[in-house]
C-alpha cells in the first residue's frame, strides 16, 4: 500500500511539473503573439502613413504641372533609366494586348 502511495505521489508531481512547462509554454506563446500583433500594428501604421503621403506628392504634383510638362517629366525619366523603361513597356504592351485578346475572346463566346 506505501509504494501505491509513493507511486501516486510522484505521478501527481510529475503532472504537476508537466502542467506548469505547459502554462510556461502557453505564457511564453502569449507574449510572442502579443509582440508579433504589436509589430505588425506598427508596420500597418507606417504602410497608411506612406501610402498616403505618396497619394498627397502625386495630387500635388498633377495639380501643379499641365500635360506638357508631365510629358517632359516623362522623357527625362525614361532617359535617365532606359532598361527600366523598356522593361514597363513591354509589360504594358504584353498588359494591353491580353487585356484586348481576352475582350475579344469574351464576345466571341457570349454571342
Amino acid at each position: 500500500m506505501e509504494n501505491y502511495k509513493d507511486t501516486t505521489a510522484t505521478e501527481t508531481g510529475r503532472r504537476e511539473g508537466i502542467g506548469g512547462r505547459v502554462e510556461d509554454m502557453a505564457e511564453r506563446m502569449r507574449e510572442q503573439t502579443m509582440e508579433a500583433s504589436s509589430r505588425l500594428s506598427g508596420l500597418a501604421n507606417r504602410t497608411k502613413e506612406g501610402v498616403k503621403d505618396g497619394v498627397n506628392a502625386a495630387t500635388d504634383y498633377v495639380r501643379s504641372k499641365d500635360v506638357s510638362e508631365m510629358g517632359q517629366d516623362l522623357m527625362s525619366l525614361m532617359r535617365r533609366y532606359p532598361a527600366q523603361s523598356m522593361a514597363v513597356a513591354l509589360l504594358l504592351g504584353v498588359w494591353a494586348g491580353r487585356s484586348m485578346r481576352n475582350r475579344n475572346n469574351s464576345s466571341y463566346y457570349n454571342s
